[in-house]
Parts: C-alpha cells; sequence; structure tokens
C-alpha cells in the first residue's frame, strides 16, 4: 500500500516536473521573439524614457515642495553632513597638536 503511495507521488512529481519545463520553453521562446521585435523595442524605449522625465519631473515638484516648507533636500543635507565631518576632522586634528603641546608643556 505504502509503495503505491510513493509511485503516485513519484509519478505527480514527473507530472509536475515536465509542465515547468515545458512553461519555461515556452516562456523562453517568447521572451526570445519579444525582445527581437523592433516594435516592442521601441515601445519600451518610450517607456523607459516617460517614466524617466517623470521621475524628473517628480523630483522637481518634491524639490519646489521641500523649498516651500523650508525643509532641506537630500542634497543639502548630505552637503552639510559632509561639511560637519571636514569639521569633526579638523577638530580631531587640532585635539592632537593640543594633546601633543600640553605634553610638551608639562615635561
Amino acid at each position: 500500500m505504502e509503495n503505491n503511495k510513493k509511485e503516485s507521488i513519484i509519478q505527480e512529481t514527473n507530472v509536475f516536473t515536465e509542465l515547468l519545463k515545458h512553461f519555461e520553453d515556452a516562456t523562453s521562446q517568447f521572451l526570445q521573439k519579444l525582445t527581437q521585435d523592433d516594435k516592442y523595442i521601441k515601445a519600451l524605449s518610450r517607456f523607459r524614457d516617460s517614466m524617466l522625465d517623470m521621475k524628473t519631473y517628480f523630483d522637481k515638484v518634491i524639490t519646489q515642495s521641500l523649498k516651500n516648507l523650508h525643509l532641506p533636500t537630500k542634497e543639502e543635507i548630505e552637503r552639510a553632513l559632509y561639511k560637519v565631518t571636514l569639521l569633526e576632522a579638523k577638530m580631531n586634528e587640532i585635539s592632537d597638536k593640543l594633546d601633543r603641546v600640553l605634553k610638551k608643556i608639562e615635561k
């Protein structure tokens, strides 16, 4: 009885494996034909260009909205963070020099 169940499961697995193989083959053939179609490639290119235009417009709208709300943009925050990092490095340098001067004075 248990042997029949194992055989049944193996047969079902083989059926699903075969179905998956046919699906993969059909999908591969479809995508290959699609990517060789000039009309599809041109349409996809136009879609990409329009999405990039929309992103550019959206970025401008967001930047203007942030300015209207007196909030910093991402670039302004990054610039400020860079300046803070430079100031921190300069402060560490001055602190090291001060430590060396104090050590000389203590001797």
